[in-house]
């Protein structure tokens, strides 16, 4: 069976985070038994992992160089990939395939998290009877866990993620060919090539998509809601709500459902959210470069999205909340118990959801904020952008986290600047006298009254700029105090 994921999207993970891949240009045994070991043991719930042997980072770049592998060598290194992997207890064994990729041969072998953790093998692979250990992926190296690191696994090992469990009341043919297929097409998938010859089991088959015994087979949790016909059907929470403000006090709000699979329902709010950005060029009469600043930093909003829909509680009945309007972007999703530190660069601790299968397949669909980490992509769009940092809340239970992206300060300032001048053109329009509204935005220039000329009217006149009265015919006529 072909790995799910093209080779030339892994040395992209490879550049996106080393917790998910590792390089091996000519591995040694037991660096290589401890990384498959780490992998199994899936700390992070992260669906495991990747190797690729044959190549090797390059530490000045980050960039992966591939050398290749011997023709002849290549079987050799995958039997002993097979021998190397049975010294794991319990038994645990890779999916491995010999691919090409530049002109070269590489092995790549798919470790996926395992279900029998925690997973040990030897210190020394040459010396199984040696001292056994679990082994963990931490800060992109293969490290013996340690004593609070074991607990959690055996935690971990007593329960199946949510995503990964079975939906009991569907089918296999609840399931979109088309999108399983185009899931392939955009990993970059060996298997694509075949998928047009294969029936919609077997592509189920091939993205781990089924459970159960052969002909009692339920799809996972996971594939309903990435590749489901119906999602809602079975998942009527698993959407998102997505709200514009776009009257400042709250008097003009609308509200859109978003239903569909999770990779259309977040390309849908980010085309949302794209309309609601705004770019502001500052020049300088110093320099010829001007400063080019944005309301809110688009890839901020899209890796904050991602993780919400990706690690949300979707036992929960809420949906993910995106409310924009012109001061903040506020994102809520329902979560476990955890905490919550916005002062340490958007970092999260606690029980987040424990989704497994959802983040693994929405990397393979290009979704690459789909990390269990945090936010230190959104931290670094806004200090480039010069916005203030992430601001990260709880409810009292925490069941629920919420994370706000505060628009870029030049903003407000300009806002005001122009609330000023709007305020002005209606003290020049009034002049010395006293006028209805209608007279006051026909002075204006305006054929009618808008409500944004209603509104900075009404809050002239509770600021005290303005005095409202009724003067003949019943007529309520304003002028200035």
């Amino acid at each position: 069976m072909a790995i799910p994921i093209g080779i030339s999207r892994l040395t992209g993970l490879g550049r996106a985070g080393s917790d998910l891949t590792e390089f091996m240009a000519e591995p040694e045994p037991s660096a290589l038994l401890h990384t498959i070991c780490a992998f199994a043991n899936d700390i992070r719930n992260a669906g495991g992992g990747y190797i690729v042997l044959g190549a090797e980072p390059v530490p000045e770049t980050h960039d992966i160089r591939i050398q290749g592998i011997v023709a002849g060598h290549a079987e050799t290194l995958l039997r002993n990939v097979r021998e190397i992997s049975r010294l794991i207890i319990p038994f645990y064994e890779p999916k491995a395939e010999a691919v090409m990729h530049e002109g070269k041969r590489l092995i790549v072998l798919r470790c996926k998290g395992g279900r029998g953790r925690p997973y040990t093998a030897p210190d020394d692979a040459d010396a199984p009877e040696s001292g056994r250990r679990c082994y963990i992926r931490k800060q992109g190296r293969s490290v013996p866990a340690a004593p609070h690191d074991e607990n959690r696994l055996w935690l971990l090992s007593l329960g199946t993620p949510y995503d990964e469990r079975p939906c009991i009341p569907a089918a296999p043919s609840d399931l979109n060919e088309e999108l399983i297929r185009d899931c392939l097409r955009r990993s970059g998938s060996p298997l694509a090539c075949s998928s047009g010859e294969k029936t919609l089991r077997e592509l189920s088959d091939d993205l781990d998509l089924l459970e159960g015994l052969p002909g009692e087979e339920r799809p996972r949790n996971a594939a309903i809601l990435l590749f489901g016909k119906d999602p809602q059907k079975y998942f009527p929470q698993a959407v998102i709500r997505l709200i514009s403000v776009t009257d400042p006090k709250g008097g003009r709000i609308t509200e859109r459902t978003l239903s569909g699979t999770l990779p259309c329902q977040i390309r849908s709010a980010l085309a949302h959210i794209r309309n609601a950005l705004t770019e502001m060029v500052i020049k300088h009469s110093d320099r010829a470069e001007a400063d080019r600043i944005w309301n809110f930093p688009y890839p901020a909003a899209e890796e904050i999205l991602s993780f919400a829909v990706c690690f949300r509680s979707y036992e929960a009945a809420e949906p993910v909340d995106v409310r924009i309007s012109g001061t903040e972007i506020r994102i809520r999703f329902p979560v476990g118990r955890c905490s919550a530190d916005s002062e340490a660069e958007g970092s999260i601790t606690g029980n987040i959801p424990e989704n497994r299968r959802i983040p693994e397949l929405m990397r393979e669909l290009g979704f690459d904020a789909a990390w269990k980490s945090g936010f230190p992509g959104a931290a670094a769009a806004l200090r480039h952008n010069g916005s203030p940092p992430l601001r990260i809340m709880t409810d009292t239970g925490r069941s629920s986290l919420t994370v706000i992206i505060t628009v870029h300060r030049k903003f407000i300032t300009e806002a005001i600047k122009r609330d000023a001048r709007y305020q002005e053109r209606i003290l020049s329009a009034l002049g010395s006298g006293s006028l209805p509204l209608t007279e006051i935005s026909a002075a204006m220039g305006y054929r009618g009254i808008s409500k944004k000329l209603s509104d900075t009217v009404r809050a002239m006149t509770d600021g005290g700029t303005l005095q409202q009265f009724t003067g003949p015919q019943r007529r309520l006529l304003y002028r200035k105090i």
